[in-house]
């Protein structure tokens, strides 16, 4: 089977989750094609990715009005909304790289690009055979989904999404929440005490900080106010954030803080995981969903906006994320509470409603089997 993947380059979820298919549907025997449908404009989308953080950072309560009016547009406009004109410089080069790769199934881990894949099936220029599968990488769907309606099936991580699903337009039926599609490396079991012994660690109550790609000192100000802490232990986790990483680098060189590892970039995310007490991060949903299948407690510090802070809202309610409204906040429970782990039981078990560990594979197997996971 011919697979053709569009993924966009909007943070790192999408890729994450375009790459994690890739492997999967390769291991199944099919043949793929990844596309980033900005990969013919990396200028125009670096520029847009840097106007974004920029303005997310100096003016966050308009983006998110702004945000969140959209999505209270009229579903019927799909086809005359402001996507539509956000993705014409790029359109005329996705559709023919479609249209060239014929595809049996397509998979869209953007709504860019199962918008871009509906209008070319408008045109009657898409294989009729062809399926359109799309991914929905948040708990709730972003403004203009609606546009993305002529997709056969859309996954989601969960069923929170169903109600705005049915009113931008979608049938029940086209709905599957077969969970978040993270690697299948987080189901796997591994020696965790022998991995602790490789990382040095100790039995003691460990913080996982993972920066996000817009900055934040937070994180930083943490190993700062527990770097004394004889009872804690911390793995700082900055991904492709360079800055971040030398300035908690430098700090540790210059103050000689023994109780925490800095790693920049980290292969290995579900065996850090899997040997930490809790995760403070963002909340974007690939990190999420990671820290759930890592059975993880999940807390943040910073401020979230729009697609975030409902993913943080929602798992608040559930019982499966501790919302502090600043890193003291934080550093406070952590050397306050006595019931610290009592919490994070609770949590643990909260998570189980949405742990999959095999969503990757019960996704890739509905692809190709059109068969729901038993």
């Amino acid at each position: 089977m011919k697979i053709h993947i569009l993924t966009m380059s909007a943070g790192s979820g999408h890729n994450i989750v375009s790459n994690n298919l890739k492997m999967q549907f390769e291991k199944l025997g099919n043949q793929v094609l990844v596309t980033n449908i900005y990969e013919s404009k990396k200028r125009l989308l670096n520029l847009n990715n840097k106007g974004l953080i920029f303005i997310i950072k100096h003016f966050p309560n308009t983006y998110s009005m702004i945000w969140h009016k959209l999505k209270k547009q009229n579903p019927e406009n799909r086809y005359k909304n402001e996507i539509q004109k956000w993705i014409k410089p790029i359109y005329g080069d996705v559709k023919n790289k479609i249209i060239k790769f014929n595809a049996d199934v397509i998979v869209c881990t953007h709504y860019y690009a199962s918008t871009i894949v509906c209008n070319i099936k408008r045109e009657n220029l898409l294989n009729k055979k062809t399926k359109i599968y799309a991914i929905l990488t948040d708990l709730l769907p972003h403004p203009f989904w609606e546009s993305s309606i002529l997709c056969d099936k859309i996954f989601t991580p969960s069923l929170d999404c169903f109600d705005e699903l049915i009113k931008k337009g979608f049938v029940a039926s086209q709905i599957l929440p077969f969970g978040y599609p993270v690697s299948l490396k987080f189901g796997e079991p591994f020696d965790v005490i022998k991995y602790k012994k490789r990382l040095n660690l100790s039995d003691k109550f460990t913080i996982l900080l993972v920066n996000g790609s817009v900055p934040s000192t937070a994180y930083l100000k943490i190993i700062k106010s527990l770097s004394k802490n004889n009872n804690v232990q911390m793995i700082s986790v900055s991904g492709n954030n360079k800055k971040a990483f030398e300035k908690i680098e430098k700090y540790i060189n210059k103050h000689n803080v023994e109780n925490t590892i800095n790693i920049g970039y980290c292969s290995e995310m579900e065996k850090v995981m899997r040997v930490s007490d809790i995760i403070v991060t963002k909340c974007g949903c690939t990190t999420l969903f990671e820290a759930i299948n890592s059975n993880l407690p999940i807390a943040t510090v910073t401020k979230t906006y729009i697609n975030e802070h409902e993913n943080q809202q929602i798992l608040k309610e559930k019982n499966i994320l501790l919302k502090f409204k600043n890193y003291r906040e934080f550093v406070k429970w952590v050397n306050v509470a006595d019931n610290k782990q009592v919490i994070l039981k609770s949590m643990r078990k909260a998570m189980q409603q949405y742990k999959n560990p095999n969503a990757i594979a019960d996704i890739c197997n509905y692809v190709i089997n059109n068969k729901k996971p038993t």
